[in-house]
């Protein structure tokens, strides 16, 4: 337990401890093996070096500090809860969801018969996808994913 909170201090302080030196020869190891992974997958090693570079330099041109970026998802249901609501999409005109789709179809029936999906329970997606997703025409477990989704940014308030 001492060794554990020992480390713990040195890593928030920043110092290294006995052993943890860099040296020229782990260096080079360090590089040859980055080398190795961009010639055998370089797009993910490309990708997760310009992230880990975003990462270091959270400041960047084009980047506003202190922000983080939203979840995958977001912003298709932000975009859903919009269109269902009734209000425009945000940004360029033309940017928001394709109207008559079979999934905004869905949920603006399930927010038809059961109220506003802020309030609506996650306990009874399931339920309500096997009885409202064949009158959409729409896939149950894509009906399912869809609500379960947008029933939850909308009472996380990441898409009020």
């Amino acid at each position: 337990m001492v060794r554990a909170w020992t480390i713990a201090r040195h890593k928030s302080l920043n110092e290294a401890l006995a052993g943890e030196e860099t040296t020229p020869l782990a260096i080079v190891g360090g590089l040859l093996l980055w080398i190795l992974r961009l010639v055998l997958a370089p797009i993910s090693t490309l990708s997760g070096f310009r992230r880990w570079v975003l990462e270091e330099c959270p400041v960047a041109p084009g980047r506003r500090a202190g922000g983080t970026a939203p979840g995958p998802g977001a912003e298709i249901a932000l975009r859903t809860h919009q269109a269902i609501a009734g209000r425009p999409a945000a940004g360029k005109p033309g940017s928001g969801p394709r109207s008559g789709t079979k999934t905004e179809r869905f949920l603006a029936l399930v927010a038809e018969r059961h109220g506003p999906l802020s309030e609506f329970p996650l306990a009874s997606v399931s339920r309500v996808c096997s009885e409202l997703a064949p009158e959409a025409d729409l896939n149950l477990g894509a009906a399912r994913t869809a609500l379960r989704r947008h029933v939850q940014a909308t009472q996380n308030g990441s898409a009020s």
